[in-house]
């Protein structure tokens, strides 16, 4: 068959037999208390089998390359002595396809996870705050709380996960009775869990499920939610990995640095972040040398059998990443899609909003227009905008820490002096809240007191230093003026004597010029006279042979003439005489023929 060559170049790459590696793809192993019997597995288990193989052996190696490196960049001496950091979390987008499975589940859940985050951080702590502070005319804002469909994901002892990790242990456990364990908890109990109206049973599927997640109902098909979440790689295929003709492979399955169980990167990853832990991983000798150890391969059947579920580790994983969030001062950014091709200058408006609702921008928007967005302690709101009040008001000197009346009364002066609408500020205990744009008021009415006692200061300042610079540049004026226009009278004399030599010279200069001009011309024009008189005494000469020439030629030409008219005289008497010849002749012999003839008649 065609597969047998890649299936030939996967077993020499990771040093196995085909027949082995063949028998265990195909079949599983079920242990009994007396026997041990060989099960053959279907088409889909043996995808499943194939597919853990590559993930488990993708995983070691992601792992050995990057322990070595992270361990390099971030020593653990280094790491544990640090107490800050900068870190960037990309979110998972929220998933809803037209078939959702395993994967979609974790990734919605993980998503729900952190959108309870960003309401508890954005909305209760906000509102928490107004609350500390006793505003007066505050009441509680609403908002969209995800607890509910939380808890019926992770509660346990009845939760989603829960029933999931349950279902995966249990050795006749499948796809089907899961689901049916989901619809007879949850689809046929709603009123008396707090989750009701979270989980709803399709009408026309029996192995699917939907949940109504913060963004968007989601249907996820049960199909394969039990073999991704086991995510086994069968024992009798670590064995015989461990077994490998190649060391390296063997080291990379009995390493009990990582655990048995083939994860997802992602979640493995973030786990070891979040418990600061890092492999410590050897050379490839090293490692190998540890497989040779009979140690390591009962370590590895040890980690097997208390290997966790998926979903245990990706749970694990996410609080690990909640509770590191927890401990930090938390920026989002909200990234939307403006349509689904990805096609430039392309704004599809109720997709944009449906992803501003989905990751509650739109909510916050709300809370912050209903709310106090800006906030300032009241004593340093006092120091900042009591000069808006002029000198008049005087600061009480205190060091204690809390805000004493006469503050608050301060305070309020400058509100009500600056902001009339009373609607738009809030004073409580500690601190004075401010809708959008207010504070921006009060920072522009600072601004332009500030800037208009400093243009009154500039003003004067700057009317002493011009008036001094006046009179400084008067008197320099007039010492420049002397000097200047004695200078310039000298200067003025000196031109009048060199304008005088000028034109004596220029008169001067002129005639000789005129006397050399006219000897120049009358020398050319007495060479151009030379010229033309020969050049017209030349052209008489040619004229005079030219005509010469032609009267000889003429006469020539008439005595040519008068020899061909001669010699065409002649030739015509000539011929005249030639026919006059042959017409004798032609006369005598018609005598003589009828001579001839009349004596011919006479004889006869």
């Amino acid at each position: 068959p065609e597969s047998e060559a890649p299936f030939a170049i996967a077993a020499a790459l990771l040093g196995v037999g085909d027949a082995k590696l063949r028998q265990w793809l195909t079949k599983r192993q079920i242990v009994t208390r007396h026997d041990h019997i060989l099960a053959r597995v279907n088409r889909t288990q043996a995808l499943v089998i194939r597919d853990s193989i590559a993930k488990f052996v993708y995983s070691r190696l992601f792992d050995w390359i990057l322990g070595p490196i992270n361990a390099s960049l971030l020593p653990t001496a280094v790491d544990e002595s640090q107490t800050s950091f900068v870190g960037v979390l990309d979110i998972y987008g929220f998933e809803h396809f037209e078939h959702n499975s395993f994967e979609q589940f974790c990734i919605n859940y993980a998503n729900e996870k952190l959108q309870q985050n960003f309401n508890h951080h954005v909305f209760k702590l906000e509102q928490d705050e107004y609350q500390r502070e006793q505003l007066a005319s505050w009441t509680f804002i609403g908002f969209q709380d995800n607890q509910p469909c939380i808890d019926l994901i992770e509660g346990k002892p009845i939760g989603i996960l829960a029933l999931l990790d349950e279902e995966s242990r249990l050795e006749q456990g499948s796809d089907r009775t899961f689901t049916e364990k989901l619809y007879r908890q949850f689809a046929e109990q709603q009123q008396s869990i707090a989750s009701a109206g979270y989980f709803r049973k399709p009408r026309f599927s029996n192995t699917a499920f939907t949940i109504r997640h913060y963004a968007h109902d989601v249907t996820y098909e049960g199909d394969g939610f039990l073999e991704k979440n086991k995510d086994t790689v069968p024992d009798e295929i670590l064995d015989l990995l461990c077994a490998s003709s190649f060391e390296f492979v063997g080291s990379l399955v009995s390493a009990s640095a990582v655990p048995a169980k083939s994860t997802d990167g992602a979640a493995k990853s973030t786990d070891g972040a979040a418990k600061g832990t890092t492999p410590e991983w050897g050379s490839p000798q090293q490692t190998a040398a540890k497989v040779a150890a009979p140690t390591p391969k009962a370590t590895a059947q040890l980690q097997r059998r208390q290997a966790p579920t998926l979903t245990g580790v990706f749970k694990r994983s996410l609080a690990g990443l909640l509770s590191t969030l927890a401990e930090t001062e938390m920026h989002y950014i909200r990234c939307i899609k403006p349509n689904e091709a990805k096609q430039a200058w392309l704004f599809e408006a109720p997709m944009v909003l449906s992803q501003l609702r989905s990751c509650g921008v739109i909510e916050t928007i709300r809370i912050s227009k209903a709310g106090y967005p800006s906030r300032v302690p009241i004593r340093t709101f006092n120091e900042r905008y009591a000069v808006l009040l002029g000198d008049s008001i005087a600061l009480p000197a205190t060091s204690s820490d809390t805000v004493s009346a006469e503050e608050h009364d301060i305070c309020r002066l400058i509100l009500e002096t600056c902001l009339p609408d009373r609607g738009q500020y809030q004073v409580g205990l500690t601190k004075v809240f401010f809708r959008a744009g207010q504070w921006a008021i009060m920072e522009k009415k600072r601004s332009f007191l500030f800037e208009s006692s400093a243009v009154v200061m500039q003003k004067h300042c700057r009317g002493a230093l011009v008036r001094r610079s006046y009179h400084i540049m008067v008197a320099a004026a007039r010492t420049i003026q002397r000097w200047y226009r004695r200078r310039l009278f000298a200067r003025k004399l000196e031109l009048l004597r060199r304008m005088h030599a000028v034109r004596t010279i220029e008169r001067y200069y002129i005639a000789l010029q005129r006397r050399r001009r006219r000897e120049v011309e009358d020398k050319w024009a007495m060479f151009i006279q030379a010229r033309c008189r020969g050049f017209e005494a030349r052209r008489r000469l040619r004229q005079m042979i030219e005509d010469k020439r032609d009267m000889d030629a003429a006469r020539a030409r008439d005595e040519a003439d008068a020899a061909r008219r001669a010699a065409e005289n002649e030739r015509m008497r000539v011929e005249q005489a030639r026919k006059d010849a042959e017409s004798e002749r032609i006369r005598a012999a018609a005598q003589a023929a009828r001579a001839k003839a009349q004596a011919a008649a006479a004889s006869m």
